[in-house]
């Protein structure tokens, strides 16, 4: 069985990436059949991006030049992680998926055990909870502060 070469987890400058949509697909070209494009979307990120008609249209576009090449393009989001769920500021009709990661650890102190121990249980619980379809980062981050 042959896997198909895919990555879910692609950032543009609309949020934290550096390329836009066609500088994007030129370096996807010959390198993946599946991809998807995941801007963050996310309370209170200060690269999360809006579902804007501009960013629509020219994720569509992308969509189209990507299938003419052979890619199979979706549109997700990746969004937050809180011990309350999911950070996704609303529900919008183009997202196909969404990844939810753990980009902020509630903690006061830089404790390594506390940080730790709360990544987990953060990560736990909303595994639980679902309302994502991919988690991402579990891998964690350093704990550095201020977030």
């Amino acid at each position: 069985m042959k896997l198909k070469n895919f990555d879910y987890h692609l950032h543009t400058h609309h949020s934290d990436g550096e390329m836009s949509f066609s500088d994007l697909l030129e370096a996807l070209k010959d390198n993946v059949e599946i991809c998807g494009v995941t801007d963050h979307f996310e309370l209170k990120h200060s690269y999360s991006i809006d579902f804007t008609e501009k960013y629509i249209n020219e994720f569509n576009k992308f969509k189209e030049n990507a299938k003419n090449a052979g890619i199979t393009a979706y549109l997700g989001v990746e969004t937050g992680l809180g011990k309350n769920g999911i950070l996704l500021p609303y529900k919008h009709r183009e997202i196909e998926y969404v990844i939810a990661s753990l980009h902020r650890v509630p903690v006061k102190e830089t404790n390594y055990d506390d940080y730790w121990e709360t990544y987990k249980n953060i990560i736990s619980k909303n595994v639980k909870e679902g309302g994502f379809n991919i988690l991402g980062h579990v891998e964690g981050y350093l704990p550095l502060l201020p977030f």
